[in-house]
């Protein structure tokens, strides 16, 4: 089996073959690998090399979920180990047409690689760019915190840096910061403190001393403990950040100076 650009060599190599009195083989030719805008990938044009992909931390099972569909049809569109891809496979399954690489696919793909792990195996992919970022005892709940929430180490870099360290507040953030009264931030460090850093708890008794609930309530707290208005549950990202770092990181936000949400009469 070999690209279709070898087709026509294929007489001639038979004749060779021949003449040797050699076995001629049974060949197969491929469609060939396009890039998004219908060129052929190769080494110099838009192909990145297996050892870039591994360097920027791509699963070896994200990959193969995808090549294998490349060019390929599988009757199960979900994500197969490698012997499943095996044994589903079928030369009649091989389109006829031109696939093309498309790197959105790929991250797909990487995706459900990464659901796939469990925490162990996640932090043994993290380790070599997360250790020392993440407290020693905390890795698998870090790891079973954020899992759904990257695709690459280096954005579970992104959130040790969040978690253990001092988070940039997206413009955003700073918006949904501001946005409330001082006076909730104050309830706010209150109802922790009194709560023991159980965000269940804390959460219930902010909202009935704040009035806030729903958006309103938990937009802001993300903002202010995280930096950011999106991202993995606060209900396993309260525990990671601790008591201590939430509270330095709810003062500050009330220092900020608060600007009213205008509301529509």
């Amino acid at each position: 089996l070999r690209g279709e650009d070898h087709l026509t060599n294929t007489p001639r190599q038979v004749l060779i073959l021949q003449a040797l009195g050699l076995p001629v083989p049974a060949y197969g030719h491929l469609p060939l690998l396009l890039g998004a805008d219908g060129q052929p990938l190769s080494k110099r044009y838009g192909a990145a090399s297996l050892r870039d992909l591994r360097k920027d931390g791509y699963l070896a099972a994200a990959l193969r979920n995808y090549l294998a569909r490349l060019g390929h049809h599988y009757s199960a569109t979900g994500f197969l180990d490698s012997r499943a891809l095996a044994q589903g496979f079928a030369l009649n399954q091989i389109s006829r047409a031109p696939s093309h690489f498309d790197m959105a696919q790929l991250q797909h793909w990487q995706h459900e690689a990464v659901q796939s792990l469990d925490e162990a195996a996640g932090w043994n992919w993290l380790a070599p760019l997360l250790r020392g970022k993440v407290p020693m005892g905390l890795e698998m709940p870090f790891v079973a915190a954020v899992r759904a929430n990257i695709l690459l180490p280096g954005d579970a870099l992104d959130w040790a840096e969040r978690c253990f360290g001092v988070p940039a507040l997206a413009d955003d953030a700073v918006e949904a910061i501001i946005g409330v009264s001082p006076e909730f931030w104050s309830v706010a460090q209150a109802t922790l403190q009194a709560s023991g850093g159980e965000y269940r708890s804390w959460t219930k008794a902010l909202q009935q001393a704040s009035g806030h609930r729903g958006k309103a309530l938990f937009m802001p707290l993300r903002a202010a403990l995280t930096g950011l208005t999106h991202g993995p549950e606060l209900a396993a990202l309260l525990p990671l950040i601790g008591e201590e770092r939430a509270l330095a990181r709810l003062h500050a936000a009330a220092q900020r100076p608060s600007t009213p949400i205008e509301t529509t009469p």
